[in-house]
């Protein structure tokens, strides 16, 4: 008999450092992709070290792939970068809508959410024809996942499994069965848990299924909400234990994304798991629904997965697999690559949802088309009320500054209202932001200090730094600084360096908000008596940003160079007041010039 393999967890980013100097026994981890779709950093070279080490399942929420507005190129074209450079196990993303617009003939916007699609003819073409085209991008199959829904369609034409067997058959696509989605959508319309999540599994084409995903869930408001905030729960170990009797063993995944706790509990949730797995595909025990979770212990090491027939193994593929079988082309109705016509019902439906949340138009708008199942209102509310969460999440990790200087409570309120006005384009949140300082700017509450939307600027060139390629030094390149004229050469600065000029002394405050010492305000205070303005340099060293107030003849040259000017022209915005030398060498210590290169002419 085979040995069952070990479970994986979530590899979340308060665990980087510790998975990889414990590296404890796993089946493989899973992380978010949207989280490594920077140009370089410290989370893309960690990944890259953890894959080293283990098998890595890329799973992503923000592909949209039920959108009827289609995919959006930019998230594909990132997506498929990421696994060429880390060839992932497995890919997957959620059966779900996201991107929408929100009023005819606009540019979709991404409600960086999992809304619904209806279960109908018409939503089974839209998302075939979305998960083909990221399949033939990718050059393999894909699992989708089944949501936890928090409103459903008066409309649907077909039981859920139905829907996810026909997709599977169509596109060659697999499903990443989500037991804790499947009881939380049991417990907030009312019926058996278990029972009802047990059907699902039943009704599934067993061979399709290429993962499973563990979790726990808030049941402590008016909906069961799927937070991955908690151990698994009773019912839904009950599920699982029926769901490996029909399937056998499917590499399993312990979620677990809000209040992480130590990597130990985690560890101790895949022994549970693997136990699980190891009692019910030896015979000792049971996959009654009437049995309650055990605790267990360790796990142990791996196993060949088993192949299905039908399609590539989507439980563990494998750089030499088959391609994916032929599929029919689909493409949404009335569209081309980006997706369906204002006027089919799918498109209509999902920018009346949108429209709804972002309250651009009244919940009654969508009267007649959610059903009961789930009171809609109550469903509204939580897909608003993690939008916002959301929106103080993303802002906060890019504007750590500005949520210090103006307090939480206050950020919370910006974050919200700029989300309303300013939502998402993109399904990965570090993109989310960059408009921020502009909108504070033309805020009237906050006119009365003005030296906020400057400091936002600073934190948004930091952010955008961290994100940024890794730096390099071509030392051919700086060598052409003795070998040509200067109206020849331009200087190429690190990736990511940013000036950010102000009226305000907003190095100085960026630094006091990182100190720990204990007078830190004191230069602030004096450089706000001095009205002393400041440019602030950004650039990365190593995996962090760092900034320095720099003089304005160092920042009239830094500018030119960021403009793409020849280091003559350079030189001359500089003025008198610039010392070549003494900057190069300690550019060059400081590690901000990638190189020189060859220009046409002396131009700025």
């Amino acid at each position: 008999m085979h040995r069952i393999a070990p479970a994986g967890i979530g590899w979340r980013q308060p665990h980087y450092g510790e998975l990889l100097e414990r590296r404890p026994a796993l089946g493989f981890i899973e992380v978010h992709s949207e989280n490594f779709f920077a140009d370089g950093g410290g989370a893309l070279a960690l990944l890259e070290q953890a894959r080293e080490h283990y098998l890595v399942s890329l799973h992503g929420v923000g592909l949209s792939l039920g959108s009827a507005a289609g995919l959006d190129p930019w998230h594909l074209d990132r997506l498929d970068r990421l696994v060429r450079r880390i060839d992932p196990v497995r890919v997957s993303d959620h059966a779900c809508f996201a991107r929408a617009p929100r009023a005819r003939g606009t540019p979709p916007v991404h409600a960086n959410d999992l809304l619904p699609v209806a279960f109908t003819a018409a939503s089974l073409d839209v998302m075939a024809a979305n998960v083909e085209q990221v399949q033939e991008r990718l050059k393999r199959p894909i699992l989708v996942e089944n949501l936890s829904a928090y409103v459903g369609w008066a409309d649907d034409a077909m039981p859920e499994p139905e829907f996810f067997n026909r997709l599977s058959r169509r596109t060659g696509c697999g499903l990443l069965l989500d037991v804790n989605n499947l009881v939380v959508n049991a417990l907030n319309a009312g019926t058996d848990p278990v029972a009802a999540a047990c059907a699902f599994v039943d009704a599934i084409d067993a061979d399709a299924v290429g993962e499973i995903h563990l979790a726990g869930y808030d049941a402590s408001g008016p909906l069961v909400i799927d937070d991955h905030g908690s151990r698994v729960h009773a019912p839904v170990w009950q599920v699982y234990r029926h769901a490996i009797a029909r399937l056998g063993q499917v590499p399993t995944l312990i979620e677990w994304d809000t209040g992480v706790p130590a990597l130990d509990v985690l560890l101790d949730e895949a022994a549970l798991a693997h136990e699980e797995t190891t009692k019910v595909l030896r015979g000792s025990g049971s996959a009654g629904p009437q049995q309650e979770a055990p605790r267990g212990a360790a796990t142990g090491g791996s196993v060949a997965p088993k192949r299905h027939p039908r399609r590539m193994d989507l439980r563990h593929q494998a750089a030499t697999a088959d391609p994916a079988p032929p599929v029919r082309r689909l493409r949404p109705p009335g569209g081309g690559a980006e997706g369906a016509s204002g006027g089919s019902q799918d498109a209509l439906r999902q920018q009346m949802l949108v429209r709804a949340l972002w309250r651009d138009a009244p919940s009654g708008v969508l009267s007649g088309w959610l059903s009961d199942s789930v009171p809609p209102a109550r469903g509204l509310a939580a897909y608003r009320a993690n939008a916002g969460a959301s929106a103080e999440r993303a802002l906060a990790a890019a504007f750590p500054t500005l949520e210090q200087l103006v307090g939480a409570e206050s950020f919370a309120a910006l974050a919200r209202a700029f989300w309303h006005a300013h939502p998402p384009q993109r399904g990965d949140l570090a993109e989310f932001g960059e408009t921020l300082p502009a909108f504070i700017a033309g805020s009237p509450s906050l006119a009365d200090e003005p030296y906020l939307a400057d400091s936002a600027r600073l934190d948004w060139a930091v952010h955008r730094a961290e994100h940024a390629a890794d730096p390099v030094v071509d030392p051919a390149g700086l060598e052409r600084l003795a070998q040509h004229e200067p109206a020849r050469l331009t200087l190429r600065l690190q990736p990511g360096t940013a000036l950010v000029s102000s009226a305000h002394p907003i190095a100085t405050v960026w630094h006091a908000h990182r100190s720990d010492a204990a007078d830190r305000f004191a230069p602030v205070r004096a450089a706000f008596a001095t009205a002393a303005a400041e440019h602030a340099l950004v650039w990365r060293d190593g995996w962090r940003a760092r900034v320095q107030s720099i003089p304005s003849p160092d920042a009239a040259f830094t500018h030119a160079l960021l403009e793409g000017a020849s280091l003559a022209h350079a030189l001359q915005t500089a003025g008198d007041g610039f010392d070549f030398e003494p900057w190069l060498l300690d550019s060059l210590r400081e590690r901000r010039i990638a190189g020189a290169a060859l220009i046409d002419g002396d131009t700025p």
